[in-house]
């Protein structure tokens, strides 16, 4: 006689099993026609096509949940990177700006300078 390990032994006692696995039977009830053995047959199927429609429900419920945050992820990832392009549209328009003022600052400084050495040049020849 072969013994059994704790891990094998309490897989031998486990009742999980593969919903896919069990195929539904079109039991009687559990009083038609029913001889006494029939009743706790009766009760197991019905335990197991209940447990396996919990299941695949389960499942189905899993499945609706992860396919809708995906969706809201890629919304929001969508969401922020439209705002990434809106505000690097915006920073670059302030540079510009900027870049444009300094330039017109310059011309203007430069022209306010040779305005004031021509003035100036012309006092002195006066």
């Amino acid at each position: 006689m072969m013994s059994l390990t704790p891990g094998e032994r309490q897989d031998k006692y486990q009742f999980s099993f593969d919903p896919r696995e069990v195929e539904a039977q079109s039991a009687s009830s559990s009083i038609a026609g029913a001889g006494s053995g029939d009743f706790h047959t009766y009760r197991k199927l019905k335990r197991k096509e209940m447990e396996r429609i919990s299941e695949l429900e389960r499942v189905a419920k899993e499945n609706e949940e992860k396919e809708q945050f995906e969706k809201e992820r890629l919304e929001r990832i969508r969401k922020e990177e439209e705002r990434t392009l809106k505000r690097a549209l915006k920073r670059k328009k302030k540079r510009e700006k900027r870049k444009q003022k300094k330039e017109y600052n310059t011309k203007e400084c430069n022209a306010t300078f040779d305005d004031l050495n021509r003035s100036s040049s012309d006092e002195k020849e006066s």
